[in-house]
C-alpha cells in the first residue's frame, strides 16, 4: 500500500510589524469634569464625601433641633440688581430657619429673600474647574467678563455677606477659613484646625 506523498506546505510570509505610531495621551478624569463642555465640572467623588461629613455633623447649639438647615449642592437663589442670581454651593448651614419650608415640606431650592436669611457658612470643594470661581485672587478673566456673571467668591463676599466660608483643596490637602467682617473676607487660621462658630 503506497501512501501518497502530502502536498507541500507552505509557511506564510511573516507579517511586517505596524509602522510606529506616536503615543497618544489617555484623557483622564480631569480633562473630561463634565458633560457639558461649557459647564466647570461636576460634583467629584471628594465632593460629596467632605459633603455628607458637614451634613452629618452640623448641630448648632444656640437654636432648637428643628430651627436649622444644611443642604449639599442645593441652588441658592438673591436678587441682586434687579436679577435673580442662581448658584449652587457645595454645603451650606443655615441657622435660624425651618428645617422644612415653612414648616412643612423639604426645600427644591433656598431663596433667600423668600427665606429671610443668607446662610451662615458655605464650604466649597475646590477643582481646577471652579478654583476661579471660588477664589478671589485670581481674578475675573474672561470666564466672568464675557458671562457677565459674579463668581461664588463676589456673591458670597458682597452680596449675601455669608459670614463664614470655608474652601478646601483635597489635592493639596489644604483648607482656608474666611470670615467676614462686615466689609469683606479676613483670611483666618483657626487653632487646631476648628472654626468657632459663636452664633451656631
Amino acid at each position: 500500500m503506497t501512501t501518497p506523498a502530502p502536498h507541500p506546505t507552505h509557511s506564510p510570509s511573516p507579517t511586517p510589524p505596524p509602522p510606529h505610531l506616536p503615543a497618544r495621551r489617555v484623557l483622564t478624569m480631569d480633562d473630561l469634569p463634565s458633560e457639558f463642555e461649557d459647564e466647570e465640572a461636576l460634583p467629584s467623588e471628594f465632593h460629596l464625601l467632605f459633603a455628607l461629613l458637614l451634613y452629618e455633623t452640623f448641630r448648632p447649639t444656640t437654636v432648637p433641633p428643628d430651627q436649622y438647615f444644611c443642604a449639599i449642592d442645593l441652588y441658592l437663589y438673591c436678587l441682586h440688581e434687579g436679577v435673580v442670581r442662581g448658584l449652587r454651593p457645595n454645603w451650606m448651614g443655615v441657622v435660624g430657619v425651618p428645617a422644612l419650608y415653612r414648616g412643612e415640606r423639604t426645600r427644591a431650592s433656598y431663596v433667600v429673600e423668600d427665606e429671610g436669611r443668607a446662610p451662615l457658612i458655605i464650604v466649597e470643594a475646590l477643582s481646577p474647574q471652579t478654583r476661579r470661581n471660588d477664589l478671589a485672587e485670581y481674578g475675573r478673566g474672561a470666564w466672568a467678563e464675557d458671562r457677565k456673571l459674579l463668581r461664588k467668591w463676589d456673591i458670597y463676599e458682597s452680596v449675601l455677606k455669608v459670614p463664614y466660608y470655608v474652601t478646601i483643596d483635597d489635592r493639596r490637602e489644604a483648607i482656608r477659613w474666611f470670615r467676614h467682617d462686615g466689609a469683606r473676607y479676613v483670611e483666618e487660621r483657626p487653632a487646631g484646625e476648628r472654626l468657632w462658630m459663636a452664633e451656631a
